[in-house]
């Protein structure tokens, strides 16, 4: 997903209205009503495909559902620079973490996950492509916007992923050093490999740790099973959380 790096909401917010009328040539009130436009679609299609009319939308720093708010938050960063087909993406993948993405740490399963941060973004991950492929095996034509999402975040050239590239600026930025994120963080390498395996079905020949190679090679024959694991259309509460648990 795209990042911004800013942390105050409103000022963020007021930068992006500005930058859409200097770049896009829009006096302020046409540069309003195309943000308007904007968090409209976003609203259209989480509460849409989320189903559920109460869902929160509000602005922050990333994309994420938050399942304790039950909000989608959303980079405000996107009004500047995505497509509403992008949008159009990124907010069925949120609705569809809102329809089926549910844990409980009471589960010694999920307090395992959540105990550290590598696993916590290892079960993200995992998560993420099984949303991915409940919401396109549910949404018959979604799948378009999500290609067209995955098209920047994991092309089949991963030296020009925005993912990638995010991660250099911001580990750059808190170490003052200028080397690849993977050298620093494996396991930020292996995340990315497995999310490659599900969008082409073969690992990426472009690993530069072994042993993440190692690692993918290893376990990449159980992606499938937990990449389909997710319930049957729409199913009853206990029944989602019984195939979190067991994905």
């Amino acid at each position: 997903m795209k990042y911004t790096t800013e942390t105050k909401k409103g000022d963020l917010r007021a930068k992006c209205i500005e930058e859409l009328a200097r770049k896009r040539g829009l006096d302020e009130i046409e540069a309003l009503v195309l943000d308007n436009r904007l968090l409209t679609l976003i609203k259209i299609i989480s509460t849409g495909l989320g189903e559920d009319m109460n869902l929160n939308i509000v602005p922050g720093d990333r994309w994420k559902y938050d399942t304790e708010t039950n909000q989608i938050i959303f980079p405000v960063e996107l009004l500047l620079i995505s497509t509403p087909e992008e949008i159009i993406g990124f907010s069925a993948h949120e609705a569809g973490h809102r329809q089926i993405s549910r844990h409980n740490l009471r589960k010694a399963v999920f307090k395992r996950f959540f105990s550290r941060e590598y696993t916590r973004l290892l079960l993200n991950a995992f998560e993420d492509s099984r949303v991915d492929n409940w919401l396109i095996s549910v949404y018959k034509g979604i799948k378009h916007y999500l290609d067209i999402t995955y098209d920047d975040l994991l092309p089949e050239n991963l030296g020009v992923s925005t993912y990638v590239d995010h991660l250099r600026g911001e580990i750059a930025e808190r170490a003052n050093i200028s080397c690849h994120p993977f050298l620093l963080y494996p396991n930020l390498e292996y995340l990315l490999g497995m999310r490659y395996y599900w969008r082409y079905s073969r690992l990426p020949s472009q690993i530069m740790n072994p042993e993440v190679t190692e690692a993918l090679e290893r376990t990449y024959g159980d992606f499938d099973a937990i990449f389909n694991h997710y319930p049957s259309g729409r199913v009853s509460e206990v029944e989602m959380m019984e195939y979190a648990e067991e994905a």
